[in-house]
């Protein structure tokens, strides 16, 4: 992980994702990239990747400013519990609270939460405000991976005027999309 980051690697995407499900307690590869300011990391908030309680500590370790959110959904997301075939071939299993499992493991299959649901468990099961929660899926994003799009993640005048119009009424529910300054969906 050192090489790595000595390397150049300044992203961690899906931190914890993809890790042996055992692990020495002291050193790992998931303290390591906690540990190295050098290093932003990609958190996964449906619950299933990262439990709550770890999910916070994350995002203590690396503050708010080295964070983002990253939803790892599948083709599977929006549809109802049962059992699907993915396009790769994998026989997967969608349960009431959206874990999606290969069939007969308990290993994830991806998730069917979006990033929208991500930002809602952040504000709503971390000590992270709504604003903050926002900024970890907009403008880091948007800061940490560079865009061949100027202005992506920011609204100014003379800007790409992307934007996801929220009800904050209704729990977070989706309003409405502006794309390239155009309604796509409202």
């Amino acid at each position: 992980m050192t090489a790595a980051v000595d390397a150049g690697a300044t992203l961690s995407s899906h931190l914890g994702n993809g890790i042996p499900t055992t692990l020495p307690r002291h050193p790992n590869v998931i303290w390591r990239q906690l540990a190295d300011d050098r290093l932003s990391a990609g958190l996964i908030a449906d619950g299933h990747h990262l439990p709550f309680d770890t999910l916070e500590v994350m995002l203590r370790a690396k503050g708010p400013e080295r964070a983002f959110l990253v939803s790892d959904s599948t083709e599977i997301g929006g549809r109802p519990p049962g059992r699907y075939r993915t396009a790769v071939g994998a026989e997967v299993e969608l349960d009431a609270h959206q874990r999606l499992s290969e069939v007969g493991s308990d290993l994830l299959a991806g998730a069917a939460a979006t990033l929208l649901d991500g930002v809602r468990n952040v504000a709503a099961r971390t000590s992270l405000s709504l604003f903050a929660a926002l900024e970890l899926a907009t403008r880091n994003p948007a800061r940490l991976v560079p865009s061949a799009r100027e202005g992506v993640g920011e609204l100014r005048v003379g800007g790409p005027a992307d934007i996801v119009v929220l009800d904050d009424h209704e729990g977070l529910a989706l309003a409405g999309v502006v794309q390239s300054g155009r309604w796509v969906r409202g």
